[in-house]
């Protein structure tokens, strides 16, 4: 998305069967979307930390294809249903179509997405975000 010749992925995937491009969605219409995709292609060339699509899309249990980006494979390490693939149509294609072909792939990365969303909802980041700002409010010796 922040490269140009990105603009050209989506026309190289329009041959694969079944493959729809979103565009930009407003935020009140990501859950309709989400409830009919398969799978949710992140084309990124350069991440700047973790990916809040990945998040949201990760509590809709959709499998997520990113290139193979450091932060894509520490938070697939971590548990994201990520299929990471490098950064060209020809393979998001192949991811694509795997995810497409072989159901337990599918149901595994689906899976993965669900708990990864699970131990990260707003609720706990909020309650470590508190726990470590109550900590450091404490001092180092926790007499404040």
């Amino acid at each position: 998305p922040n490269f140009p010749e990105t603009a050209t992925y989506p026309e190289a995937l329009r041959g694969v069967d079944g493959v729809r491009e979103g565009g930009y969605l407003r935020g009140e219409d990501v859950p309709k979307v989400l409830s009919r995709a398969l799978a949710v292609v992140l084309p990124y060339r350069t991440a700047t930390g973790t990916s809040g699509v990945l998040h949201l899309v990760s509590g809709a249990g959709v499998p997520v294809v990113a290139p193979a980006r450091r932060e894509f494979r520490e938070l697939r390490r971590e548990g994201a249903g990520l299929v990471l693939c490098e950064l060209e149509p020809g393979s998001m294609a192949e991811a694509l179509e795997a995810l497409i072909r072989d159901e337990g792939l599918w149901l595994s990365t689906a899976r993965r997405s669900l708990e990864f969303a699970r131990r990260r909802s707003w609720d706990r980041v909020a309650d470590a975000m508190y726990g470590i700002i109550a900590s450091l409010a404490r001092g180092p010796r926790g007499n404040q």
